[in-house]
């Protein structure tokens, strides 16, 4: 029940990040294994995986920024100290 639970609220994640991250938002709901036509909201909570819903491949979502990249932003973006 745990994992079923989780993998819902996963799905809820997915649909409350469209607008922003809509790439990770599909890319969330294609691990899932949800097809489009299944995203929508309701007032309350219902677990949208139905029983032995079989879910994809977890692959990562974000690529791993490297300290180099992060002190390249920061040299380039951190503005000046007053």
């Amino acid at each position: 029940m745990s994992i079923a639970l989780a993998l819902n609220l996963v799905y809820l994640l997915s649909l409350v990040l469209q607008p922003f991250m809509p790439t990770t938002s599909n890319e969330i709901r294609e691990q899932l294994n949800m097809k489009e036509s299944n995203y929508g909201l309701d007032n309350a909570f219902h677990c949208y995986l139905p029983a032995g819903h079989t879910v994809g491949k977890a692959q990562p979502l974000f690529k791993r920024v490297e300290t180099a990249l992060v002190e390249q932003y920061r040299a380039r973006f951190a503005g000046q100290k007053k």
